[in-house]
Order: C-alpha cells, then sequence, then structure tokens
C-alpha cells in the first residue's frame, strides 16, 4: 500500500515537472516570435521613414486598423489596456485628419473616458497614451 502510494506521488511529481516544462517552453517560443516580429516591424516602420514613405506607410497602417479593432472586439474584449490600445487607433485617424472607417466608427466614438484607459501592464515606457 505504502508503496503504491509513493509511486502515485512520484508519477505525480514528474508529470507535473514534465508538464511544467513544456508549457514553459511553449511560452517562451510564444514571447520570442512575437518579439522578432515586433523587432522587424519596427525596423521595417523606421526603413520606409527614412526612405522617405512614410506617408505611404501611414496610410496602409490606417488600412489594416479595422481589423485590429474588430479582433480586439471579438477576441479581446475583457483584455487589459483595450480601451487604451482603440484609443491608440482613434488617435491615428485624428492625426491623419480622417474620419474612422463606417465599420469602426462606433466602437471608436464610445470610448469611455481616456483617464480610465491606463495601458496594459507592460507597456513600454513612453507608450502612447
Amino acid at each position: 500500500m505504502r508503496q503504491r502510494l509513493l509511486d502515485v506521488l512520484v508519477g505525480l511529481a514528474v508529470g507535473v515537472l514534465v508538464g511544467g516544462g513544456f508549457v514553459s517552453s511553449r511560452w517562451q517560443r510564444t514571447f520570442a516570435s512575437t518579439y522578432l516580429v515586433q523587432t522587424a516591424d519596427q525596423a521595417h516602420v523606421a526603413g520606409e521613414i527614412a526612405a522617405g514613405r512614410a506617408a505611404e506607410l501611414a496610410a496602409k497602417i490606417r488600412g489594416a486598423l479595422p481589423a485590429y479593432v474588430v479582433a480586439l472586439d471579438r477576441e479581446f474584449a475583457d483584455a487589459e489596456g483595450r480601451c487604451w490600445a482603440l484609443w491608440a487607433v482613434r488617435d491615428a485617424f485624428a492625426a491623419a485628419g480622417e474620419e474612422p472607417p463606417a465599420a469602426i466608427a462606433p466602437t471608436l466614438a464610445g470610448l469611455p473616458d481616456r483617464g480610465s484607459c491606463p495601458p496594459p501592464g507592460g507597456a513600454p515606457a513612453g507608450a502612447p497614451g
């Protein structure tokens, strides 16, 4: 009886260690991939600006923003920093002197006061807001 209990406990401990190692390695790979993509994206933006294509780049980015807003509404409705990100989208259109597309205008028009929309934990210093 004691031996079986010990075997079960050892089995559980090994399972927890293996499972934890797997989850940890997946998380590290996901974080690394996200970080690499963000680094390449920032480098691309800097290259486009340096090449004198800032206006074209900004227009492309604004064109993609509605899909991000839809994803925020669909997949990240309760995410910390969601309304902060939506304020950034609203600001991008305002800076360009453009009205947001009709598909996202109601979402952006219904944002709470900016002061009640802090950035998510871990946002870099100097993040828009």
